[in-house]
């Protein structure tokens, strides 16, 4: 698979890079079960072109890559246009696999905490109109960035103790979107801690 993603993305054609990239996801939508798999299969991929790109810098210095036929330039949007659609038709399943492959690839390092910003913005917008669905989508991204090494630096980096922060301030919440993003803890308490009992809160809230 790495080989066949660094071949589409030398021959500059956007349109297979982008057709590889909408069957991943989908490919997540449909089995969340392999989730972590795709997730870690598109991280080979992305290292081993950065690395095709490295070797051809090395012999030509001037060599420049084309961002725009890149895996992880065609996923944000992608990725984005999908969960979208999963949210507001109501696909539960599909929007909880696609939140958590966006939480697995940011943790991987395939996709940044500015990419995944408008994601990030568009759970807690929904969240914030008390929406019970967009708050368990939510913590399934959560989940998996709060017990990952780099938990600290991606909750700073996303901004979400605040966003947390300004959810509870809505006056609209349910009771039950309150009660899975309301937490209380004892000093002190790690930004990671505070979002991964948020995230637990969200299983315990589910009927």
């Amino acid at each position: 698979f790495s080989q066949l993603v660094v071949r589409m993305e030398r021959s500059g054609d956007s349109v297979l890079v982008e057709s590889c990239v909408r069957m991943l996801v989908k490919q997540c939508a449909s089995d969340p079960r392999r989730t972590n798999l795709v997730a870690k299969l598109v991280q080979r991929a992305v290292d081993e072109a950065e690395g095709e790109s490295l070797r051809w810098r090395s012999v030509y210095p001037y060599h420049l890559e084309d961002l725009s036929t890149s895996l992880p330039t065609l996923l944000r949007p992608i990725l984005l246009e999908e969960l979208g659609g999963a949210l507001r038709d109501g696909r539960e399943v599909a929007a909880n696999a696609l939140s958590s492959f966006a939480g697995e690839l940011l943790v991987l390092g395939v996709l940044t905490c500015d990419d995944l910003h408008d994601v990030v913005g568009l759970l807690f917008g929904g969240t914030s109109k008390g929406s019970r669905f967009y708050c368990v989508s939510l913590c399934r991204m959560l989940r998996r960035i709060v017990i990952s090494a780099e938990a600290s630096h991606i909750i700073d980096g996303l901004g979400l103790l605040e966003l947390i922060e300004d959810v509870l301030k809505e006056d609209t919440i349910s009771l039950q979107v309150r009660f899975m993003m309301n937490v209380r803890l004892p000093e002190p308490c790690t930004p990671s801690a505070l979002v991964l009992i948020v995230c637990t809160s969200s299983d315990n809230a589910r009927p």
